[in-house]
């Protein structure tokens, strides 16, 4: 009677389990990593959501702090058929290795060489053009000539909106509880989609895991003397996985951390896997004789 797919799971933690399963049907063996990644997916998905959500909702807060506080100078800025229409004058604004400067009267070779000299990254805002520097060999220059409108207020007046974006006719408040309103929706847009990606890169992940090990299982059987075929050494391969699937799952949801896990993880794999080959090697005749008669 063939054992239940739970009954399976336990018992993989035992190489001796796996001479019951190594004559098998391989679709069979597929089957069953195709159920446990379907069990262990979720478990997965929930933990990278949850995780994602934290980092967002602190960049967030962080975000908005930083609006209310750093940018509360900031002048309005309006661009008008593809040029800075206000503000008049000179702004600029330093923080550590990041500059902002609007330069209505400014010069892209004189900014271009500044960046350069100085290696800072920042934003630089001149009559048509924009000078983006966010490392020190990217720097992108672009032109205003597709804007037809733009204007980017930072409130000083209503303090619930951190600003005022207005594009081509079209108005965007950006504020706090905008931000909170979109954050608490996400879990119900993340988990859904990490869950179909975590399962598909899973499913491929394990399936050239098992192949690519195999080699190394035919090594163990040469060596071993154990004289499987190789449609039993992939048999033995995809069962060998579900403890170290387990262990990587129970580590992740527990936010455990273990210094060079994915070497851990390779190692209680292998251990596996040459216990359940070396498990598979026949008896001798005398050991044969010697086990029927003390049953």
């Amino acid at each position: 009677m063939e054992k239940s797919f739970w009954k399976k799971v336990i018992n993989s933690f035992d190489p001796e389990f796996f001479k019951e399963i190594v004559h098998q049907p391989l679709r069979q063996s597929f089957k069953y990593l195709l159920f446990l990644l379907l069990i262990l997916t979720p478990i997965l998905s929930f933990r990278y959501t949850i995780d994602t959500i934290t980092i967002m909702k602190d960049w967030a807060k962080k975000f908005s702090i930083f609006c209310e506080e750093e940018l509360k100078d900031v002048p309005e800025i309006t661009i008008e058929k593809g040029r800075l229409i206000s503000p008049k004058k000179l702004f600029s604004k330093e923080w550590k290795e990041f500059i902002f400067i609007i330069d209505p009267k400014g010069e892209v070779g004189y900014y271009l060489d500044l960046i350069k000299n100085h290696k800072k990254s920042g934003v630089i805002i001149l009559e048509n053009k924009i000078i983006i520097s966010l490392e020190e060999h990217e720097v992108t220059v672009r032109d205003f000539e597709k804007i037809s409108y733009l204007n980017l207020k930072f409130d000083e007046e209503e303090r619930e909106k951190l600003f005022v974006l207005t594009l081509n006719g079209e108005v965007f408040r950006i504020t706090p509880k905008g931000l909170n309103y979109w954050l608490d929706l996400a879990p119900f847009i993340l988990f859904p989609l990490s869950l179909i990606l975590i399962f598909l890169a899973l499913w491929i992940v394990k399936l050239i895991h098992v192949f690519i090990f195999s080699l190394f299982s035919l090594m163990i059987n040469g060596v071993g003397k154990v004289g499987l075929n190789y449609k039993s050494l992939l048999n033995i391969g995809i069962f060998a996985l579900t403890p170290p699937l387990i262990f990587k799952t129970f580590v992740k949801l527990t936010n455990i951390f273990i210094p060079h896990f994915t070497l851990v993880y390779l190692i209680l794999y292998a251990i596996f896997l040459i216990s359940g080959i070396l498990k598979c090697r026949p008896k001798e005749p005398v050991e044969f004789i010697a086990e029927r008669y003390s049953q």
